[in-house]
Parts: structure tokens; sequence; C-alpha cells
């Protein structure tokens, strides 16, 4: 979701910026080896990002003017660099993103931005992957949780983190966050689930170097036919 800074007190756009340049100093390190490594799948993972972000929709009047939802695309990011190097994608397109579609203005709003679209599909990605450890090793099982579940819990996610800040700032009151702003999330969360376990599919399928975090051994190694148990 993306919204004007001017909702928004300054201790809260500053404490927020302060976070995510915390986050992303922490998250560099990790990140560059990945992208020099696997730079196709980074530039890729961010067109794909960017496409998503672009398909916005907006009300044009009313209450809710200022606000626009749009896909995330941060699970499958994460998917194809690892959760790391998708933070810092993710905040470095984020900037160029406010400031072509908001202005110039709104750009000290990219740490809540950040806070509120970023941070929690990570969060659920992190918490499918350690899931999927503890399962068995099954190709539908890693594209169903790390695709299809990971990324619609982490449009919901982000949706609460988004009503908590709004809530917090006095934005909305409690009645429209809970009946005009936040159920629109619950819908993007299937396109957000679709889209993410479709294309992981087709990735491991036609271009599995681009899943950086797939393992052909763990999951296509044949297994050894036993006659005698």
């Amino acid at each position: 979701m993306n919204f004007p800074a001017h909702w928004f007190p300054l201790p809260f756009q500053l404490a927020a910026d302060a976070l995510c340049l915390l986050l992303f100093a922490a998250a560099l390190r990790p990140a560059l080896p990945v992208l020099r490594q696997h730079r196709r799948a980074a530039l890729t993972g961010l067109l794909l990002a960017a496409l998503c972000w672009s398909l916005r929709a907006a009300p044009t009047g009313g209450l809710l003017e200022g606000i626009s939802y749009h896909l995330l695309g941060i699970g499958l990011l994460s998917l194809m660099v690892g959760i790391p190097a998708a933070f810092c994608l993710s905040a470095l397109l984020l900037v160029p993103y406010v400031w072509l579609w908001q202005g110039t203005a709104d750009l000290p709003v990219v740490g809540l931005q950040i806070v509120a679209g970023v941070v929690p599909p990570l969060l659920c990605v992190a918490l499918a992957k350690r899931l999927v450890r503890r399962l068995p090793r099954n190709l539908f099982i890693y594209i169903f949780i790390n695709g299809f579940f990971a990324a619609a819990a982490g449009v919901v996610l982000s949706a609460a983190a988004t009503g908590l800040l709004f809530y917090g700032a006095g934005v909305f009151p409690l009645p429209i966050l809970l009946g005009s702003v936040l159920p629109v999330f619950f819908l993007i969360a299937w396109g957000e689930a679709f889209l993410t376990g479709l294309l992981t599919a087709i990735f491991i399928a036609l271009v599995p170097q681009l899943i950086t975090t797939f393992s052909d051994a763990d999951y296509l190694r044949p297994k050894p036919r036993q006659i005698w148990k």
C-alpha cells in the first residue's frame, strides 16, 4: 500500500526511517555475495517487483483518497534471492518508486512503507521456510508453503501492520479501518498467492536457477530403489 507522508507525524517517519537504515545495514553484508553470484535472478526479481507495484488501484475521491493498493511481489523476490537480498532490493526500489508515483514530498514516508509492506511478508517467508524444513522434502510442499501460503499470509500481515500504523497515527477511526481500508487486502492476498505460487512453479520447472533458495538435490534427487527392507 502507498500513502502520503502528511498523514503521519514526523517522529513516526523518523523512527521508521532509522529502523529501516539499521535493517538495511544488517542485511547488506549477507546480501552482497548473493547479488554478485545471482545477478540474473536479482534483476528478474527486481523487475517483477516493480511490475507488481505498478499495478495500482487507488480511490479517486472520498475519505480514502491518497491510498493506493498494489501487489507486493516480496515473497517471490525472497524465494529468488533470499531474504536479506530481497529486503535490500525492495528498500532501494522504494525510493525511486515513491518519487515517481507520489513525488519528492512523500519520500520521508519510505521507511513506513517498508515497515508496513516489506518487513511483514519477509517475516512470513522466514516462518514458512522454517516450517518447510520440518516437513518431508516434497516439491508440492515447497511451492504451496513458500509460494501460495507465505504470499497470502504476507499480505494479511502487511494489512495488520498498515492498520496499526493508521490507527496509531489517528489517520482513520477503527470502523473505517475495519470496514473500508483493510478488507481490500484479503482480496489482494488471493492474487498475491496465485501469482507467487504460479511463477515459483514455472521458474522451478523451466529456469530453476532463478529460484536460488530451491535445491535440486533436496527435492528432485531420485530416491534409490530398495528391494530388501
